[in-house]
């Protein structure tokens, strides 16, 4: 079980920070990608071995379990995942703006953060 929580971690950092690479800098990106990815890539493992378990009475994968497994690891952290968007894409797009129009490194280790 813990042998596939830290694959699944470490893919999904690499992953994501390929991707976030592409709209803002590389270090900001891998620091979005480890703030997504701990929670909801550890709960979604947990929740898929869980299922495994519960249903096959042991650690072992059966074809029929395949898809169950697959559907409780996407709802689980879907809620962290859909939260973290709505409290990030503002800020995140305030850094990405500010880090491009001033060319400074503050402007990245410090974002503006709008008070609402």
């Amino acid at each position: 079980m813990s042998l596939a929580i830290i694959n699944g971690l470490i893919t999904s950092i690499i992953l994501e920070t390929a991707v976030l690479s592409r709209q803002m800098p590389m270090k900001l990106a891998f620091k979005i990608a480890i703030g997504m990815s701990l929670l909801s890539m550890i709960s979604m493992e947990i929740a898929m071995n869980a299922t495994d378990v519960l249903l096959t009475g042991e650690a072992i994968l059966e074809w029929w379990v395949f898809p169950i497994m697959l559907f409780s690891g996407f709802i689980t952290p879907y809620p962290v995942i859909i939260g973290a968007l709505k409290r990030w894409a503002k800020p995140v797009t305030n850094m990405i703006i500010l880090s491009k129009s001033i060319q400074h490194t503050s402007a990245i280790l410090y974002p503006v953060i709008p008070m609402s």
